[in-house]
């Protein structure tokens, strides 16, 4: 009786510890991916800006309206 309640958490216990390997490996693939799409968005943003300086020296450029 007492083997078979022994063996029946070992089963349990792994159980759980092979559910939280799983989640583990799934939280590192969700960060990687945040990172490579932080990366893309630091890099949109910077060529935003170069734009928008861009586009600020040619308005500065324009003959003023009169």
């Amino acid at each position: 009786q007492i083997d078979l309640a022994r063996r029946a958490n070992e089963e349990e216990s792994k159980s759980i510890q092979d559910r939280l390997n799983l989640i583990e490996e799934n939280l590192a693939k969700q960060s990687e991916q945040l990172k490579m799409t932080f990366a893309r968005l630091e890099q949109r943003i910077g060529q935003l800006n170069s734009s928008q300086n861009a586009l600020t020296s040619i308005i500065a450029g324009l003959p003023a309206r009169r």
